[in-house]
C-alpha cells in the first residue's frame, strides 16, 4: 500500500476542509495496527517501489499542534506540515479566495513552527500567499 493523506484542520465544524479530531485519532489508530510503514513525504518518494504512506497538513492550523502532534508523536508518526509563510500567526483569511462553510481559523506562528520542526515535523512550501498558482501568470509564480 501506498499513499498520502493530506488533511488540513481537525475541528467540529463540518466544513470541507475538516475532520474532527476524534476521526483523526482513529485513522491513525487504524494506521498503526496496519504494518504499514508512516513515512515522510521525502522518504515515500525516495523509494517508490517500497509500502509506505505519508501524511500531511496543508496550512498550518493551530489545530495540528493542539490535535494531531500529540496524536502522530504517541505513535511515532512522521508527518509534513505545508506552510503559507506569510500568514504564519495569522489566519487562513487568504487574498482573492473565498471559500464557503470555511471558519476563519489561526495558523501557527513561526516560533511554534521552528519548535515542531525540532521534535520532528517536517516543515513544507505551501507558498508564500496561499494564492491559486494554476491561475498565476509565469512571471508572478516566483513571488
Amino acid at each position: 500500500m501506498r499513499g498520502i493523506l493530506t488533511y488540513h484542520s481537525l475541528d467540529t465544524s463540518g466544513s470541507p476542509i475538516s475532520i474532527p479530531p476524534d476521526a483523526f485519532r482513529r485513522h491513525v489508530t487504524w494506521l498503526a495496527g496496519s504494518g504499514v510503514p508512516v513515512k515522510t513525504v521525502a522518504d515515500l518518494m525516495a523509494a517508490p517501489e517500497e509500502p509506505g504512506i505519508a501524511i500531511t497538513f496543508d496550512d498550518a492550523f493551530t489545530n495540528f499542534r493542539d490535535e494531531a502532534w500529540p496524536v502522530l508523536r504517541e505513535h511515532g508518526m512522521a508527518v509534513t506540515v505545508f506552510v503559507p509563510t506569510d500568514h504564519a500567526g495569522k489566519t487562513n483569511r487568504w487574498p482573492d479566495e473565498v471559500v464557503s462553510g470555511v471558519p476563519e481559523l489561526p495558523l501557527l506562528d513561526l516560533e511554534t513552527l521552528a519548535s515542531l520542526a525540532e521534535q520532528g515535523v517536517t516543515l513544507g512550501s505551501h507558498t508564500m500567499s496561499h494564492r491559486d498558482l494554476r491561475s498565476l501568470p509565469d512571471e508572478a509564480l516566483g513571488e
